[in-house]
């Protein structure tokens, strides 16, 4: 019995994952993602940005992982944002960057070495929108190319992103630990966001999640009745409120101008001369007696 638990334990640290490394994360139906491919990564994360040993390199995650905006993409979004007023807009191509780049810094300050460099005003001084890493899409300058684009998958999905990747052997972890075997390195991708069909951005997440929340919980056409209801029912309230508000105005106005109306003030006047001649007759008489 003592044997056999020996052998078993030997055999567990002969098959535990190399140090470092955790179970393959490849999608076996991409391209490039074989048994074969696996087995000779012996089981190690593959298709991520590596750490080069340099600290002036810019490979990978060196020097921070650059990138750019297409210059069509804020035109082609802007139009699907429902955060606008007829003639007024609240939303800018400077809010959409903002948004991203704050989207950015979370990775940047939970990591070390997760930095990002926006290129697009060189790519732009330079007019190199093109020899990108993914399929020479986008600017030569930007290792990760941000765009729109259709919704090729037929999926209700956002957002997708589409990356190229390179068979490394010198791969080197954030942890600064050198990969035990060969694997796949990320070295550009393309992130497009979908702006096809009924999709409808916004940048008040905090307020649209209840929405989302709601419809996941009654159902899309439950909360769409419900929300007609609700406005048409405040509108209506608002219109209502509007009238009374103008039609005691206007009630105000007109007891003013029958107030000031001259046969209203001449009687008035006939009225205070009375008074004041009864008022004298009554002096006269009480000084007669």
């Amino acid at each position: 019995m003592l044997m056999g638990r020996r052998l078993s334990l030997c055999l567990l640290l002969h098959l535990r994952p190399l140090a470092g490394f955790a179970p393959t994360a490849v999608v076996y139906r991409d391209p490039g993602n074989t048994l074969a491919d696996i087995q000779r990564t012996k089981g190690a994360i593959n298709r991520i940005w590596d750490l080069p040993q340099s600290i002036v390199s810019t490979a990978g995650l060196g020097s921070g992982i650059t990138y750019a905006w297409d210059p069509e993409l804020c035109a082609n979004m802007l139009p699907t944002f429902r955060e606008d007023l007829d003639g007024i807009s609240f939303i800018t191509c400077n809010s959409l960057r903002a948004a991203w780049s704050r989207a950015l810094n979370t990775w940047s300050v939970h990591h070390p070495h997760i930095t990002f460099t926006d290129v697009t005003n060189e790519c732009d001084a330079a007019s190199d929108w093109t020899g990108g890493a993914v399929d020479g899409e986008g600017c030569s300058l930007a290792q990760m190319w941000v765009t729109t684009k259709s919704n090729a998958t037929g999926d209700d999905v956002a957002a997708t992103a589409k990356s190229t990747y390179a068979w490394s052997t010198g791969f080197r972890h954030t942890n600064g630990r050198e990969a035990e075997a060969a694997l796949y390195s990320t070295v550009g991708t393309v992130i497009g966001f979908n702006i096809e069909g009924d999709m409808c951005w916004y940048l008040d997440s905090l307020f649209c999640s209840r929405f989302h929340q709601l419809k996941e919980k009654f159902g899309s056409d439950v909360v769409f009745i419900f929300g007609q209801v609700l406005l048409w029912g405040l509108w209506t309230c608002a219109v209502l409120s509007t009238i009374w508000t103008a039609w005691t105005i206007i009630q105000r106005h007109l007891e003013v101008h029958r107030a000031n109306d001259w046969s209203v003030v001449k009687q008035q006047h006939e009225k205070v001369a009375e008074g004041d001649e009864e008022a004298e007759e009554r002096a006269s008489q009480a000084g007669d007696r």
